[in-house]
């Protein structure tokens, strides 16, 4: 979803200007898409790990860990980083700043869903899919799971050209919106 070009491109491209060097960086790859076979498709484009968005930051800390030499030390304490971790999550997840922001993502979800719906109806599958992928991301970055969850099936099913199903899916969307609004 990056322009110019993609991640599998990118990291390809690195590692080719890597080629004969004794420098490798490590990739690890970043995505929303956790299809069977993504995770293949990043490694073998070079990346040396894969971390699905909402990231989990016990997982993030882990992958650094492994890559990052210099983070050989932090290893060690692997479980004071897990609590250290855990517990910064649920001060983000409890604080006022986490609750503005998903406030205001409620006052913005109404319209995110009418555009949806709308591209469903006139059929522009390439806005469903943009529209459905970044409310998938929203979603699970603030904690709505329900939203992700019903965003990532119509973001598979618009990939998978099932549009009759996105269409029952853009009114399931709809109504889950409705639920999270109260």
């Amino acid at each position: 979803q990056m322009p110019v070009m993609d991640g599998f491109a990118a990291t390809s491209a690195i590692r080719e200007q890597e080629a004969g060097s004794d420098r490798h960086q490590p990739i690890i790859a970043l995505t929303a898409n956790s299809l069977e076979g993504d995770c293949e498709k990043c490694l073998a484009a070079g990346a040396n790990d894969y971390l699905v968005k909402p990231i989990n930051l016990v997982k993030f800390y882990e992958a650094l860990n492994t890559y990052l030499p210099e983070a050989q030390e932090i290893a060690e304490h692997e479980s004071d980083i897990t609590d250290d971790v855990q517990q910064k999550s649920m001060d983000f997840y409890n604080s006022q700043s986490y609750l503005n922001i998903v406030e205001r993502f409620k006052q913005k979800l109404p319209q995110i869903v009418a555009e949806l719906s709308e591209a469903v109806q006139t059929k522009d599958w390439d806005l469903v899919q943009s529209k459905s992928h970044d409310l998938k991301g929203l979603g699970g970055t603030l904690g709505l799971h329900e939203i992700t969850d019903v965003a990532g099936r119509m973001n598979i099913q618009v990939k998978e050209k099932d549009y009759e199903q996105v269409a029952v899916t853009s009114s399931e969307l709809q109504q889950k919106s409705q639920s999270i609004l109260g």
